[in-house]
């Protein structure tokens, strides 16, 4: 099966940490058929910013891809210890990745730790919303 072109990618619940998260942003960069990706249930949080934001840019960047579940594993303690600035930063980074890819038609991103859109939850809210809202 040498040749195929990979239209469907399902890394969910595989536990890969910085340097599988980097990998597979260069296999989502370099794949110009793939059409669907599920990364959910994936502990990324635990890792260094960049795994996430290289798969986010990754996902910007592609022209195929129309389905991506990105969902947050309800037992992922890193994304809930994500402190106010890293959760603005992440929010950012979905928000660009969102913006630059026009090919997306369905995205599930339940889960993600962004930053609180309420005032009172957290005071940099409104700064916050700003740079995240789509």
């Amino acid at each position: 099966m040498l040749g195929l072109p990979l239209l469907e990618l399902d890394v969910s619940a595989n536990g890969f940490g910085a340097a599988g998260g980097l990998g597979l942003a260069e296999l989502i960069g370099h794949s110009s058929n793939l059409q669907r990706l599920a990364l959910s249930d994936n502990p990324l949080f635990d890792y260094p910013a960049e795994a996430l934001g290289g798969i986010a840019e990754a996902v910007g960047n592609s022209s195929s891809l129309t389905h991506l579940e990105w969902r947050r594993d309800a037992g992922d303690l890193g994304a809930a210890s994500m402190g106010r600035e890293a959760r603005v930063a992440w929010g950012v980074a979905l928000a660009r990745m969102l913006r630059t890819n026009s090919s997306l038609t369905h995205v599930d991103l339940a889960g993600q730790p962004v930053a609180s859109s309420k005032p009172d939850e957290d005071p940099e809210a409104e700064a916050s919303l700003r740079a995240v809202k789509i």
